[in-house]
């Protein structure tokens, strides 16, 4: 780095930062850009409070480690550069710089789709943007009947008996990414594919039969949002005895691919009920809505 390189802060400065004086709105939202000839995009957004945006610099003059921030800081320094920083907005709380850092890595992400210029390690939180065609296309989901979606999957030879149905609250401010893994213990809450894999505490019984997980978010008229096929490896721990285990199922696969080989993508199901429970079975709610037609 250059002699006059500004490293961290001065104390009045700081002041203004915290604006109020008293650690509630001190949070900033900032940007580092290179400044290379054809270069001159945003490659991170961050939020923080204090000395923050100084961290990155910091961090690379002390690592090698191979990162896609840390290796454009590397790059922007051995041309003998420096990282231009921003402070986009200031003087806000926790939440407003989350939200705000959130948008504008979403914004970024979306705009820049064909060369992706941010090298933030999480892409953004809940869900991302889209055109307003591809939102019409994501979340126009249709009223189906569970007997009418029955025959569809009969004639694709889908296992009635394979499907557990969960409830997704807050389905649609999730995050989709669906590169990471968690363990029982140790799971996202804020991820949709997480939230779908449990842990569910299921019947011994029902738990190998189990081949296809599929979240419903009630409070949307039980709209289909996510479905995996699982992997045959479970995580499991034993509760009331011998007759029930919290369980989380692992997967591979992605929930696009899995709804439409399901012929789940954009479905409702109004006729489904958890009554008191986190989750049912395919085939029971198929049994019920059955019976209610034959009541009628």
């Amino acid at each position: 780095m250059k002699m006059n390189r500004i490293e961290e802060f001065n104390q009045p400065v700081l002041n203004i930062l915290d604006i109020n004086g008293d650690g509630e709105k001190k949070f900033y939202v900032y940007a580092l850009v290179d400044p290379r000839p054809n270069k001159g995009k945003v490659f991170y957004i961050g939020k923080g409070t204090e000395n923050r945006i100084f961290s990155h610099e910091h961090e690379a003059d002390g690592t090698d480690r191979d990162t896609p921030k840390l290796n454009t800081i590397h790059e922007i320094e051995n041309a003998n550069m420096d990282v231009q920083r921003y402070i986009i907005s200031w003087g806000l709380t926790e939440k407003e710089a989350f939200a705000a850092e959130n948008a504008l890595i979403n914004a970024f992400n979306l705009l820049d789709a064909e060369q992706p210029s941010l090298s933030n390690a999480v892409e953004g939180h809940g869900n991302r943007g889209a055109t307003v065609e591809e939102f019409i296309k994501k979340h126009d989901f249709k009223g189906t009947k569970l007997s009418e979606w029955e025959q569809n999957a009969l004639a694709n030879k889908i296992d009635l008996n394979s499907i557990l149905l969960v409830k997704i609250r807050d389905a649609f401010i999730l995050s989709s990414d669906e590169n990471q893994d968690y363990n029982i213990e140790n799971q996202d809450l804020g991820n949709l594919k997480a939230r779908t894999l449990g842990d569910w505490t299921v019947g011994v019984n029902r738990i190998k039969s189990i081949k296809y997980v599929v979240g419903i978010a009630t409070g949307h008229d039980n709209a289909v949002v996510s479905a995996y096929e699982v992997d045959s490896e479970t995580e499991s721990i034993i509760v009331q005895g011998q007759k029930k285990r919290r369980t989380r199922w692992h997967s591979k696969t992605n929930k696009a691919d899995t709804l439409k080989f399901l012929r789940l993508e954009n479905t409702n199901f109004p006729e489904i009920s958890f009554g008191q429970s986190s989750f049912t079975y395919m085939d029971n709610q198929l049994k019920m809505a059955e019976e209610k037609n034959d009541e009628r």
